[in-house]
């Protein structure tokens, strides 16, 4: 079991008491339904066998009625519809008894059908012998055998068939009564099964609830000595479990808290060391800030005559953009005119094209016209005297048209000309707009140039603006840095006295002799002396020069800025600095 885990114990014991469970209850449904089921047919053959004790008991009065009426009466044909009817209710009777006889029986109910096969046999003979004697006029015999034989022998039967009635009945009960016998020993049956099984889920929780508390029972032993302090011993367990894990993880714990103390009991050696090292360099920072204050002071001066430099550059670039600008949109407004032109040329092109067509249909108009005046002429001279008139007037329509087509021709030249002429203009224009068209590329090439140029100079002036900011606040920063160099003197004093502090805390845990490391403190360095230099002189202001290289990015100087502080916080948290580090210092 310690080799599975809890959870799987858990349910391997409900799977137990489960599997348990549904065993019982299929059991017992198995049980009820098997006792069920012979009781049932128990019950039905002895519902049958009863139906046939009533059938033959009501086939044995019907008949007795019958004969009785047979013997009294003298109507021949009533004696012989009877008759008939007797002998068929006998037949009946005799079926139902043979069959009653064929299935199986007690010795009470073999007796019962033995009278009744017997009694009932007598009274049928007794009634053969009666119709016999009536039948031969003796009617005094025949009523006097009814007396004697037939009535005492029907009533036997009457009896046999009353007892073996009572006999089904009494069998009937006695299936109940069985059957609910059988029912209360498989209940008392499966309630010990039941119990059984609970007491064994029982016993496998309590062993569960044992190895459990056991268990946890250890690790708050464990758990109460690491709280005091004690963090010697060892802590494992063998179980595969989650409190194995549990035990183990314990252990883990353990081993690397002893790690930890054994770690602060070093780092405290070491802060209390630093500490003093610290203390000793803050002297030396403090005179190397002042330093860099009267350094940043002059630098400061002349970032500003830089951005005044700067400024004006910007200031000319930018007047200088705005007359490239200027001539950017005079040139876009020629090449719309020209546009424009070359649409209007381009239109002529086409009126002059469709003139030309226009005349081609009156050419062709003035040929079919002097066509039709040829034709009207030859009908007028096939007419003779009477056509002449016609002949004229065919004669000058053709004259007219003759001149028509000879306008239209020389109209058709001057078109042609016109087009040709126009055409040529066109193209010229076409030639002028291309024309236009680089011109304004290049004015836009070259106001782009000064838009660059204009941006760079406005990124120079507020990159130099940014560097002055940057100075001003080194500036502010060194001053708080002189302060700060004071506080940093007394915090390392503070310092050592926790890591003090700290050493006594830890002395506490009792840890294994192999787990602590001895402690050799690192030798103190010597703080080089300052060594200062002559103040930078302030460079004269140069006249502002045509920028030739864009301005640097703002971000850059920011990361420049960045980049500076976290030098300067990182040798200010040294403990002592190198003689190449005291010249660096003194540069800035």
């Amino acid at each position: 079991m310690q080799r599975l885990s809890i959870s799987s114990q858990i349910r391997l014991l409900g799977m137990i008491f489960i599997i348990a469970l549904l065993g019982l209850m299929g059991g017992a449904v198995q049980r009820f339904q098997s006792t069920q089921t012979l009781f049932n047919e128990a019950l039905d053959l002895t519902k049958e066998r009863l139906a046939r004790a009533l059938n033959i008991e009501g086939i044995a009065k019907a008949n007795i009625v019958r004969i009785r009426v047979v013997a009294y009466t003298s109507d021949p044909a009533l004696e012989g519809l009877l008759s008939s009817d007797m002998r068929e209710a006998v037949d009946a009777y005799r079926k139902e008894l043979e069959t009653f006889n064929a299935q199986p029986q007690s010795a009470a109910e073999k007796a019962a059908l033995k009278l009744l096969i017997e009694q009932g046999g007598a009274a049928i003979n007794a009634a053969e012998e009666m119709r016999k004697l009536k039948a031969a006029g003796r009617l005094e015999d025949a009523r006097l055998l009814m007396s004697q034989r037939f009535d005492p022998a029907a009533k036997l039967a009457m009896d046999g068939a009353a007892q073996l009635q009572q006999l089904q009945r009494d069998a009937a009960t006695r299936l109940q009564e069985s059957l609910a016998e059988s029912n209360r020993k498989a209940t008392l049956w499966f309630i010990g099964l039941g119990l059984a099984g609970m007491v064994f889920v029982f016993a496998l929780l309590e062993m569960l609830r044992r190895q459990i508390t056991t268990a946890l029972d250890d690790v708050v032993q464990f758990a109460t000595r690491v709280a005091k302090g004690d963090l010697t011993g060892s802590m494992a367990s063998s179980r595969q479990d989650e409190l194995g894990t549990l035990v183990r993880a314990m252990g883990s714990m353990k081993e690397s808290l002893a790690a930890l103390v054994s770690q602060v009991r070093q780092a405290g050696g070491r802060i209390q060391t630093q500490a003093d090292d610290i203390t000793r360099g803050s002297a030396e920072l403090s005179s190397r800030t002042d330093q860099t204050a009267s350094n940043l002071e002059e630098t400061a001066a002349s970032m500003e005559e830089l951005t005044a430099t700067i400024g004006s550059s910007t200031e000319a670039a930018q007047q200088a953009n705005q007359l490239a600008g200027a001539a950017a949109q005079a040139a876009a407004r020629g090449e719309q005119v020209v546009g424009h032109v070359v649409s209007s040329m381009q239109r002529i092109t086409d009126n002059s094209r469709q003139i030309s067509d226009i005349i081609g249909v009156i050419d062709g108009i003035a040929f079919q016209t002097n066509i039709l005046a040829l034709n009207a002429a030859v009908e007028a001279a096939r007419a003779g005297e009477q056509g002449r008139g016609f002949a004229v007037v065919a004669s000058e329509v053709r004259a007219l048209a003759g001149r028509s087509a000879d306008a239209a021709k020389q109209i058709k030249a001057l078109i042609t000309t016109s087009v040709d002429t126009v055409q040529a203009g066109s193209d010229q224009v076409a030639e002028a707009g291309k024309s236009m068209e680089e011109i304004i590329g290049s004015v836009r090439r070259v106001s782009d140039l000064i838009g660059e140029i204009t941006a760079a100079s406005v990124e120079q002036r507020d990159g130099i603006g940014q560097v002055n900011q940057a100075v001003g606040h080194l500036e502010q920063m060194t001053q708080q840095n002189s302060a700060l160099v004071q506080e940093s003197a007394s915090a390392a004093t503070v310092l050592s006295e926790q890591a003090k502090a700290l050493n006594v805390a830890v002395s506490v845990f009792q840890i294994e002799a192999g787990a602590q490391a001895p402690y050799a403190p690192p030798p103190a360095t010597s703080a080089a002396p300052v060594q200062p230099k002559a103040s930078i002189a302030r460079p004269a202001a140069k006249a502002p020069a045509k920028p030739a290289v864009a301005a640097p990015q703002p971000g850059k100087i920011a990361q420049a800025q960045l980049g500076t502080n976290a030098t300067g916080a990182s040798r200010s948290a040294r403990s002592g600095a190198s003689a190449s580090d005291n010249g660096d210092w003194e540069s800035f």
